[in-house]
């Protein structure tokens, strides 16, 4: 994320998929969540986890956020 008024990076969180084993469900693995320090205090980071879960509950069969 950047913010818009001059491009400055704020954070970044990287994630993926993991593959079930047969008879589980998908997960959203949070590989990392960074937030720059003049950003941080500013709750960006639980936003970006409630984007996260989104993203998990809009796709089918993921049924948790793991990190």
């Amino acid at each position: 994320m950047a913010d818009p008024s001059d491009g400055t990076l704020a954070g970044m969180a990287a994630y993926s998929f993991l593959w079930p084993a047969r008879g589980t469900t998908h997960a959203l693995f949070l590989n990392e969540l960074y937030v720059s320090e003049p950003w941080r205090g500013r709750g960006l980071g639980a936003r970006w986890m409630t984007e996260l879960r989104a993203v998990a509950s809009g796709r089918a069969g993921c049924s948790r956020v793991e990190g």
